[in-house]
């Protein structure tokens, strides 16, 4: 079969009774574990204590637990919708998370198909006179709590835009989910499409047992079994990820299994009623499944039976399975080659998340290559009567190893009404080892600081157990994970350095995303100009290399030099002194080209000496190739300049300038208390005594052959402007620090030749440069040529050293990869797929974001309902603020009239929290990003409008949606309201003015 008509699974995931992840399930049924147990106390309502109560059964812990924040819905909006939709909509996530995929980035068109029970949580809701009198709230209740929404408030919330439908077919829904989203995969309506289902029900579970009712006697549930009594329902969810088996292969996914056939069909009338089973409809239904798949019934190894238990149900499957096996033509035998399974024993009968709960298991019995036990014969339940049939159970796990053939296993699922879905399922492919090219950053996040520590205990748990493939792993982690505002970076080469690294936490790059995660470029003007590290890049990256070649080729032109021999090979700066300035251009603009098609675009430049010539031309002062023709011919006058000398001091610069002896200048002001003598060379014999005189500290002299920034510099300055004049000078299109005025440099400064001149000579203050420039705000310094002196300058400033970033420091062979994971931790967008090449790699399956996870119960709901709760702290109330009088304004007062917008933002804020459940954190919180909507945003403005006695039109929040903008324009109606009211004619009272 052409791989373009295959379906792959790709992605798994379910939250069962027992059991939160696909793994943890395995592990219970495989040693035959069942989450069997007596309900509290508190969940056996009115029938505790009576004869025939049944009070234990299979519980889902954590039910009412839900992470609003995560799917940007808001604490008040989560209370209302029914915890099915929650839990279903975690559970796609938790699919599309372990296909390695950013579950709200999908580059695949991907659709979406589920199953929904039926719950009293909608309907207790609307029998509360309160929810029904708000007509915002009673919208709420019915789009979060019918089962038409829960596929298309998925494809909301993710962004999905593939078919988006809800299945409705009882205890199959979600098995016929999988069989429709694998034809819509097929026939092209989606790339990939999640199938699954969820069953929620919040009501004490315990019930009174009836010999008519198909519930069992003690709660329990034992498919296949002599004397069992009915079956024994469960809450949980289930979904996996389908893809085109083409496109899965060509995104380097990891193959769980395939959905080598899948059928659905209906009983119609041949049965005894509409609950009953039927032998020809299941026969019918298995027997397309296996035509369809193609697949000889003898190399189907497990049959995962719906198996619920009943005394009527289980031998009706199992008639029609045989039937089934037997009518495909082949000698089947009575050798019992087929293991008969049902998940049921374990979890109990999950109603509408049960048929790919089942389908998930026998997935995994594929891929670790064993059919679990039957868990009753485990316990001393003895099975039924299997003779005859292809069919046996066992109460021993059954080694089922690969071999020359593909194995498969069949799973059945039927609902009540008589739909019925059987799908054919196929090992997945042994994967094979992928070249995969690293940055060797693995990227962890969470909402907050713990899940962050929570997730990267996990990942180092999960380093430590060997066997991962580490390279693939960060890859996954970079571009298939969504990531949260608190983050943290490891760079390493190997899962044993990450460990290491994970131990010590000094090595951590984590932080918080800066609310605007700026960068600021910075460019050094002296130092050898060459970064040892300038080489790995131009060999690797094409884009370095093109910049390099095509700006090398100018100096050779202008200065007869090969600027690649001193960057590459055994030269060195002082060989050539005339190419040091170019070259400071050349790396840095080759540098800055190589990070734009990685993301990293600096927001602002902050360059000391001629690197703040170099940092306006990357801002647009100047194409590239007119750029580095000036900095040649700089170059070149200074070269012919009068020899000078310079000497680094620890000194003030106010101090150190009332001192100096003739000649000598403050040239550079680097911080409050580190300068730079500049001197002709005439004046140099014993210059250097006088300063350690001046400053009592030893002084440093600077390989340098010029006084830079000294006035002796005029006349090569002025040839400098002139060779300016005839270029066409523009205005950077970010910020600049001007060295000149340790300012912003201006547009009119920018593109005035004199400027630069005057730039040549007069003092480089570059602390008031980084003083102008850290004001401007938090962001990312990124240290642009070699070393790290610069950062570390900014760091003394008070900036966090987790966002100073040096590119090529000397001693950090990881420089590059280090800058990018605190690029990324403070909210820097990079692109990780082109940090790495393009190149291909299997995506890994890890550790998934921790949630956080509180009980969001509507009042209405918690007062007669209990669930099972976790140590998780429940969410923190929020109580409404009592309705506020609209405040008196002056609209004459000055000052004064500050002093009531605190109060005003209170009230505000107040009716935020009232209608989001939660409080906004401070005046840039925005609405909408705070899980507020269409139907949100009206309930705001419907309750600021009664509570100030203002008109208040919704586009308004709308164009203005953070808390400020809400404040403002509540404030604005205010003042328009007070003015109306205080006009002449207006039934106000009169003013002195008016009265006479």
């Amino acid at each position: 079969m052409d791989d373009d008509q295959r379906v792959a699974v790709i992605g798994t995931a379910l939250r069962v009774p027992g059991a939160d992840t696909v793994s943890q399930l395995w592990d219970n049924v495989r040693e035959a574990r069942t989450a069997y147990s007596a309900f509290p106390a508190s969940q056996q309502g009115d029938v505790a204590g009576e004869p025939d109560a049944v009070t234990s059964g299979y519980v889902l812990n954590s039910a009412a637990f839900f992470d609003p924040h995560l799917f940007r819905m808001s604490a008040a909006e989560a209370e209302l919708t029914d915890p099915q939709h929650r839990l279903f909509l975690e559970t796609c996530y938790r699919a599309v998370e372990s296909a390695g995929y950013d579950p709200f980035a999908l580059d695949r068109v991907t659709g979406i198909y589920a199953g929904c029970s039926d719950t009293s949580h909608g309907w207790r809701l609307l029998a509360s006179p309160e929810v029904r009198r708000d007509r915002l709230q009673y919208l709420r209740v019915a789009a979060g709590n019918s089962k038409d929404y829960v596929a298309t408030a998925a494809a909301y919330r993710f962004g999905w835009t593939g078919p988006a439908l809800t299945v409705g077919t009882a205890c199959s829904s979600s098995l016929v989910a999988v069989h429709l989203a694998a034809q819509a995969v097929l026939q092209g309506e989606c790339d990939q499409a999640v199938a699954g289902g969820v069953m929620v029900d919040l009501e004490p579970p315990a019930y009174r047992f009836h010999e008519l009712d198909m519930r069992s006697a003690d709660g329990r549930c034992l498919p296949f079994m002599a004397g069992s009594t009915g079956t024994a329902f469960g809450n949980g969810a289930s979904a996996v990820l389908l893809k085109r088996w083409d496109l899965a292969r060509a995104d380097g996914d990891r193959i769980l299994g395939e959905i080598a056939g899948s059928a659905i069909n209906n009983d119609g009338n041949d049965k005894i009623g509409l609950s009953a089973p039927s032998v020809r409809g299941q026969t019918r239904v298995i027997s397309e499944a296996i035509a369809v798949a193609g697949v000889p019934v003898r190399r189907i190894g497990m049959f995962e039976a719906h198996g619920t238990g009943t005394p009527l149900g289980d031998p009706i499957e199992v008639t029609a399975a045989t039937s089934a096996f037997r009518a495909s033509g082949e000698e089947t035998g009575e050798g019992g080659f087929c293991r008969l399974h049902s998940l049921k024993a374990n979890i109990g009968h999950l109603s509408h998340a049960a048929g790919v709960a089942g389908l998930i298991l026998a997935i995994e019995a594929l891929r670790h290559e064993e059919i679990p036990p039957n868990a009753p014969l485990r316990e001393g339940v003895e099975g039924i009567d299997l003779d005859g049939s292809p069919f046996r159970l066992s109460p021993d796990v059954t080694p089922w190893p690969r071999g020359a053939e593909p194995r498969y296993a069949s799973v059945s699922s039927l609902g009540i009404g008589g739909t019925n879905a059987h799908v054919v399922v196929g090992e997945g492919p042994v994967a094979g080892p992928i070249a995969t090219a690293s940055s060797g950053a693995l990227l962890l996040s969470g909402s907050d600081q713990r899940t962050l520590a929570e997730l990267t205990g996990r990942m180092r748990d999960h380093l430590a157990s060997g066997s991962v493939a580490f390279a693939d792993l960060c890859r996954t982690s970079q571009t298939g994970r969504h990531h949260g505002p608190h983050r943290l970076a490891v760079v390493a080469d190997t899962a044993e350095a990450a460990v290491h690294d994970l131990d010590d936490h000094n090595a951590w790059r984590d932080g918080t995303v800066l609310a605007d995660p700026r960068v600021v470029g910075i460019v050094g003007g002296q130092g050898r100009g060459f970064p040892k590290r300038s080489r790995e890049l131009y060999e690797r990256h094409p884009v370095f290399r093109a910049t390099v070649d095509d700006l090398a080729k100018i100096v050779q032109e202008v200065l007869d030099t090969d600027l690649r021999a001193q960057l590459f090979g055994a030269a060195t700066a002082d060989d050539e002194p005339l190419s040091l300035q170019p070259a400071l251009f050349v790396v840095a603009s080759a540098t800055a080209d190589l990070l734009a098609t990685w993301g990293v675009r600096p927001n602002a430049y902050l360059g000391h000496s001629v690197g703040e010539f170099i940092g306006a031309s990357l801002a647009g002062l100047l194409p590239a190739d007119s750029a580095v023709r000036a900095l040649c011919e700089r170059a070149r006058v200074m070269a012919d300049s009068p020899p000078g000398v310079m000497w680094s001091v620890t000194a003030d610069p106010e101090t150190l300038s009332e001192r100096l002896p003739r000649g000598a200048v403050v040239a550079v002001v680097n911080t409050e208390s580190r300068c730079v003598v500049a001197a002709p060379a005439g004046a140099a014999d014993g210059m250097a005594e006088k300063l350690a005189e001046i400053t009592g500290r030893p002084i440093r002299r600077l390989p340098t052959r010029q006084a830079f920034h000294h006035p002796d510099l005029g006349a090569a300055a002025a040839r400098f402007a002139d060779h300016l004049a005839a270029l066409p000078l523009r205005a950077p299109a970010v910020p600049v620090a001007s060295n000149a005025t340790g300012g912003l440099l201006s547009a009119t400064e920018a593109t005035d030749p004199a400027y630069w001149a005057r730039q040549m000579t007069a003092p480089a203050r570059f602390w008031d440069c980084v003083t102008t420039v850290t004001a401007l705000g938090p962001a990312s310094y990124l240290e642009l040529t070699e070393g790290q002196t610069f950062v570390s300058i900014v760091a003394r400033a008070g900036v966090p050293a987790r966002q100073c970033h040096p590119l090529f420091a000397d001693d950090d062979p990881d420089g590059v990869r280090r800058a990018l994971g605190g690029l990324w931790a403070a909210g820097t967008d990079i692109d990780w797929n082109a940090v790495a090449g393009g190149s291909p790699f299997g995506r890994t399956a890890y550790p998934g974001q921790v949630m956080d996870l509180r009980e969001y119960l509507h009042p209405v709901i918690r007062g007669g309902m209990t669930v099972t709760a976790t140590e998780a702290e429940p969410a923190p109330a929020v109580a409404p603020p009592a309705p506020a009088p609209a405040p008196v304004l002056d609209p004459g007062a000055g000052a004064e009239q500050d002093d009531g917008m605190d109060e005003l933002r209170a009230l505000v804020g107040g009716i935020w929290a009232e209608v989001l459940g939660d409080v906004p954190g401070d005046g840039r919180a925005d609405f909408f990003a705070s899980g507020g909507d269409s139907i949100s945003a009206g309930q705001l403005v419907t309750r600021l409008q009664a509570a100030f006695g203002i008109e208040l039109a919704v586009r308004r929040l709308f164009e203005s949606s953070t808390l400020d903008g809400l404040v403002a324009a509540v404030d604005e109606e205010l003042l328009a309201r007070v003015l109306a009211e205080t006009e002449p004619g207006t039934g106000a009272t009169a003013t002195p003015e008016e009265q006479a």
